[in-house]
């Protein structure tokens, strides 16, 4: 990993840093015991549940979540034990003892998956930061995502020709720590190999002040591999996440009786020529306030003109609903994010306008529907559940008029396996025929 040192330009921020600029000192060693140091810790393992964090045995947090991050913890000096649990149990996945040195600060990482989790303890700068600058170090803690290269540069650079501020930057890899004038910048990072950037922040802004540790985690939320994650020191406000400028968005086109159908996003044309019960993958899109037109195909007339304000490193759904007299868009946020190992998760949708209200059953395949309970009861047109999470293995959805057995659409036996995560929608029959439908996507 290359020196910052030799990188003098190089840093990582985002506008939302703004709120911890000259509040980010927090836990200095002004007035502080000669006997004590401090400690902050981030869980940066994916796959693992929520975590204790235990200090000699005694824990000093509790149930904290992936990418959760505490501020600075004050802790006697001299040999410590530092353990990570699972939250609630007395099985350590991390288990080490080290020297922590009077008045100095630490940042502990766990980080890995949890068949070779690991922790990666770093000791910080406590020195105050001047009011124009900024310090910062970086780490890489996105397990599963290879060696990458990073590019700091002004808002509007090309990268074409220019070398990496920092290069083959690995799983653990941590940079020294510099001190740069505060400013605006772009941050992108693009795979070691070479190709086009996996991560782009957009142009983003560093508050005098501040002093940051910038760890990239794994995230599959939206359109890249890697969130960054910016510890702060700030009690208040821990850790900041810097998203992708990117969005995704996935559009369903669920109005019965309307034609053929382009798709425009800012008024250039996305997707042209989509049919009734037809969905797009995810198209990339810039985050912020977006307009999306809905036209009848090759037509400049709208049957929907929406804004939409999308969030980086975040996916959405966006379904075309109801009848054209009555037509509009459903717009729903998607939670991509893996289930824990061995189960589903799935999410329903009432897009049908001609069925009312419904229960929906989601039962063994061969389950007598007679006796079942609803999974849901009363689903409304235009209604979506949160996502359910089961077991992985084959299901069968059945969906009745409210408060009845009379079944309007069965899906038969559907397997579903372990780490899926899914969105099925129920629409009207296509035109001429009476037959319901109901379509499945996969969100991962």
């Amino acid at each position: 990993m290359r020196s910052l040192a030799r990188a003098s330009s190089f840093v990582v921020v985002t506008t939302a840093l703004a709120a911890v600029a000259c509040g980010c000192n927090t836990g200095s060693s002004t007035g502080r015991s000669q006997r004590t140091a401090s400690v902050r810790v981030l869980h940066a393992s994916p796959d693992a549940p929520p975590v204790d964090v235990l200090v000699d045995g005694v824990v000093a947090l509790a149930g904290v979540p992936y990418e959760g991050a505490s501020g600075y913890l004050p802790l006697a000096a001299g040999r410590r034990r530092l353990e990570v649990a699972p939250a609630g149990t007395t099985t350590a996945v991390i288990d080490v003892t080290t020297n922590l040195a009077p008045r100095a600060r630490y940042t502990a990482i766990a980080l890995g998956r949890v068949a070779s989790i690991g922790a990666l303890l770093l000791e910080d700068d406590a020195a105050p930061v001047a009011h124009d600058e900024v310090r910062l170090r970086v780490v890489h803690a996105a397990a599963g995502v290879g060696a990458v290269d990073v590019y700091l540069t002004a808002p509007d650079a090309d990268l074409v020709g220019l070398a990496p501020t920092l290069d083959d930057v690995r799983l653990g890899d941590a940079s020294g720590e510099l001190t740069v004038p505060a400013g605006a910048y772009r941050v992108r990072i693009t795979p070691g190999a070479g190709g086009a950037p996996v991560y782009d922040s957009g142009a983003v802004t560093l508050p005098g002040g501040a002093a940051l540790c910038v760890a990239a985690v794994e995230t599959d939320e939206g359109a890249s591999p890697v969130k960054l994650l910016a510890l702060t020191g700030d009690p208040a406000a821990p850790a900041l996440a810097l998203a992708d400028r990117r969005a995704l968005v996935r559009v369903v086109h669920a109005s019965p009786d309307a034609p053929d159908v382009d798709v425009l996003v800012d008024g250039a044309v996305a997707l042209a020529g989509v049919p009734f019960r037809a969905a797009s993958g995810y198209l990339e899109v810039d985050r912020g306030e977006r307009r999306a037109q809905v036209n009848p195909a090759g037509t400049t007339t709208s049957v929907i003109d929406a804004a939409l304000t999308l969030a980086g490193s975040r996916a959405y759904t966006v379904l075309a609903v109801d009848r054209v007299a009555a037509i509009g868009a459903l717009v729903l946020e998607d939670d991509r994010r893996a289930p824990v190992p061995g189960q589903v998760r799935l999410r329903l949708v009432h897009a049908a306008p001609s069925a009312g209200d419904v229960d929906v059953y989601v039962t063994a395949p061969g389950a007598d529907l007679q006796t079942a309970t609803p999974t849901l009861a009363g689903f409304a047109f235009r209604d979506a559940s949160a996502y359910l999470q089961v077991p992985a293995g084959a299901y069968r959805v059945r969906i009745t008029l409210a408060g009845t057995k009379t079944v309007a659409i069965d899906t038969g036996a559907v397997t579903l396996p372990a780490g899926a995560v899914a969105t099925g929608v129920a629409v009207d029959p296509l035109p001429g025929t009476s037959a319901f439908g109901a379509l499945l996507f996969a969100d991962r």
